[in-house]
């Protein structure tokens, strides 16, 4: 199995469903935004009746610059901190980015990147990416918006010896194996626990190869247009 694109679409996103259980309120352009409260210890927890704006977990912080109709399609800019300099992003495949829409699921369908914050160093300290998402939404309607990850943008080439040493060491009972032909990248599973499934086995490794800071990062408002 070859590299993962924006365009490969999965069934995850039940998963977020399961999430929806708060809400909170954006008039204009402001956001009033409210945090689940998960169980590892670096969630940020808040009070449900309380705005936030940003949330961290897993050492990112994560929040919600605005939102608006583009078109066809919604737009809501993220901006999340830099655990360092190396090239981090938000989606791999659609599911990464869903929003919910009154009940209706939808995955993002494109992404880009709006902004950089540098330190005095020349280093990143904050990025702020766009993400599409197929739909056109009404005055008024109700919002969630999950962010399962972000990682490091995987390599052209991939280091099979050094990601299946990384597999060994978490006793995954996975192996990969990577193309031998020229200018061909990504890698492939050719050996996993019978009580795994390929799509996950995949994922497993593709997290560690690509060094996935997963949460997920959920927000709930109630939209108006401006």
């Amino acid at each position: 199995m070859l590299k993962t694109n924006i365009s490969r679409l999965f069934g995850w996103t039940i998963f977020f469903l399961a999430l929806i259980g708060v809400s909170a309120f954006v008039t204009g352009k402001l956001f009033s935004v409210s945090a689940n409260t998960g169980e590892n210890k670096d969630q940020q927890r808040t009070n449900p009746d309380s705005p936030v704006t940003k949330l961290a977990f897993d050492g990112v912080t994560m929040s919600v610059a605005g939102a608006h109709q583009e078109g066809e399609y919604f737009q809501t800019d993220i901006c999340f901190s830099l655990p360092d300099d190396r090239d981090w992003l938000l989606t791999s495949r659609p599911d990464d980015a869903v929003l919910n829409v009154n009940g209706q699921i939808y995955t993002v369908s494109e992404e880009g990147v709006l902004d950089i914050r540098v330190a005095s160093d020349g280093v990143g300290i904050e990025k702020c990416q766009y993400l599409l998402f197929p739909v056109k939404v009404d005055d008024g309607a109700d919002l969630s918006l999950f962010l399962n990850k972000i990682y490091v943008s995987e390599p052209d080439k991939v280091d099979c010896p050094t990601l299946q040493k990384q597999l060994d060491e978490k006793k995954s009972k996975i192996t990969v194996s990577c193309p031998t032909e020229p200018n061909v990248g990504g890698f492939g599973v050719i050996q996993k626990p019978l009580s795994m499934d390929n799509e996950t086995a995949y994922e497993f490794a593709l997290d560690i190869l690509t060094d996935a800071r997963r949460a997920p990062w959920v927000f709930y408002f109630k939209f108006a247009h401006p």
